[in-house]
């Protein structure tokens, strides 16, 4: 199964603050074994969580997924949204790896938003 819109707004706490993954409006089910992808004719999800190739190519796999749990990961680790006008580089993936190797600190400091 591939959830196809895995971010933070869908990962929710349960009474005892166990992280469950809601909203499985968009999940299909997966290639069948002997392939790695389905191919797809619309793109649906929530752009700033998406891969790239995926948006191009249309290729439905869970690696979307994956890519898109990475996204939160940066999220819980900067303290900054996945996607921000205001920011030089809007998409959070972009922010990050824009960084200086030497200010990577400074951004995982840094939870205002910067």
């Amino acid at each position: 199964l591939i959830h196809g819109d895995i971010k933070s707004a869908n990962i929710l706490l349960d009474s005892y603050l166990e992280p469950k993954i809601g909203d499985f409006g968009l999940a299909r089910e997966g290639p069948l074994q002997q392939y790695t992808h389905v191919k797809v004719s619309r793109v649906h999800g929530t752009r700033p969580y998406l891969p790239d190739e995926f948006l191009r190519a249309k290729k439905f796999s869970t690696k979307v997924d994956t890519y898109s749990f990475g996204i939160v990961l940066f999220e819980l680790a900067t303290g900054l949204r996945a996607y921000d006008d205001y920011r030089k580089h809007k998409f959070l993936k972009d922010h990050v790896l824009s960084v200086e190797e030497n200010q990577v600190c400074e951004i995982l400091r840094d939870t205002r938003g910067g």
